[in-house]
């Protein structure tokens, strides 16, 4: 690992200990050896933090990126775009659920606006996201289901991560109108700008990311019904989640991806599908459809009736649309547009 991915290990980890100090004592089994090595301490910020962020921190430290050129400058953008994705998705998942239950006045050019962001994402429109949501719950007193971003989403924050937002090619990679000389400033300069960030949203080292992988109904006679969830917890030691069997005498949505508090319980939880999916959970349902990787994915770009998906572990574009469950998706959406905008979208 470079100097600069152990300084950024150690400013984050450093506010990661704020929010969990447990971690403390997690770091100090390691012995001698483990300690004086910043991949240790590295390893421990990736598997705090929720898997969609995990994953691109570990493509950042690797061997192959310790050099300041394209690539590397790439994934720091990469992983500058994932943290704003994951943000504005709790923001806007939360936001459908309140306007569903209370009178949310929003201006019609609010309205239109939040069609044309939420249907073509980027790094611009997700701090846009942020604000317009953020705005909205300082107007209506809404407390956020992640209660530190009301002190943390503030101008600073935004102050902090301004940057320039530069496109990407159809390869999916970011477009950078720099010379070769350049390269080791403007890379010096967006690290600065990831390190930020990482340090405002270090609190999500206390939120577990899970999907409901199947729900059965128990039912003895003259017995009011229980619901048997299991569902996988996504962490960052493994390519494989950590299963677990929850009973509850409320259902929660099927085949959703959830944030769940730092207990891991069912009792409090924010539903973040169709923005984020897992198509493990929709394939047992489909055991047909071989061409369709078991990944978490994430919502990139939406038009007419299409849905448009990247993988988290599996980068490429995904295409969902001979996926049994894919109407049900494309209605959850549609949902989701039109009771925030108030408006019929994606005709």
């Amino acid at each position: 690992m470079t100097s600069v991915n152990e300084s950024l290990v150690q400013l984050v980890l450093k506010e990661m200990l704020k929010y969990k100090p447990s971690l403390q004592k997690i770091l100090e089994t390691g012995d001698e050896e483990d300690l004086r090595d910043p991949r240790y301490t590295g390893q421990h910020v990736i598997r705090n933090l929720p898997l969609l962020i995990g994953v691109e921190l570990r493509r950042l430290f690797s061997i192959s990126l310790r050099q300041p050129d394209r690539l590397r400058l790439n994934q720091i953008f990469s992983s500058i775009e994932r943290c704003l994705q994951f943000i504005s998705f709790i923001l806007i998942s939360q936001l459908w659920d309140e306007k569903k239950q209370k009178n949310i006045v929003i201006t019609e050019t609010s309205r239109k606006e939040f069609v044309a962001k939420i249907t073509s994402l980027n790094i611009d429109n997700y701090i846009w996201i942020i604000k317009f949501v953020r705005s909205l719950f300082e107007q209506y007193s809404i407390p956020y289901f992640v209660p530190e971003m009301k002190d943390k989403l503030n101008d600073n924050f935004f102050n902090e991560i301004g940057l320039y937002s530069p496109e990407l090619n159809e390869a999916g990679y970011f477009r950078f109108d720099i010379s070769s000389g350049e390269m080791e400033t403007k890379c010096f300069e967006s690290e600065k700008k990831l390190v930020s960030l990482l340090m405002q949203i270090s609190f999500l080292c206390n939120y577990k990311l899970a999907s409901i992988q199947e729900i059965k109904v128990i039912r003895a006679r003259h017995r009011a019904p229980r619901y048997l969830h299991t569902i996988n917890i996504h962490g960052n030691e493994s390519t494989d989640p950590r299963s677990m069997e929850i009973v509850r005498d409320s259902c929660a949505e099927s085949h959703s991806v959830l944030l769940l508090k730092s207990q891991i319980t069912l009792d409090e939880y924010l539903n973040l599908t169709p923005l984020i999916i897992n198509t493990g959970s929709f394939l047992a349902d489909d055991k047909e459809n071989y061409d369709i990787e078991n990944n978490i994915l994430l919502s990139h770009k939406s038009q007419r009736n299409y849905l448009m998906y990247k993988g988290s572990q599996v980068t490429e574009k995904c295409d969902l649309r001979t996926l049994r469950n894919y109407p049900h998706l494309l209605s959850q959406f549609k949902d989701m547009i039109d009771t925030i905008s108030g408006a019929e979208t994606l005709q």
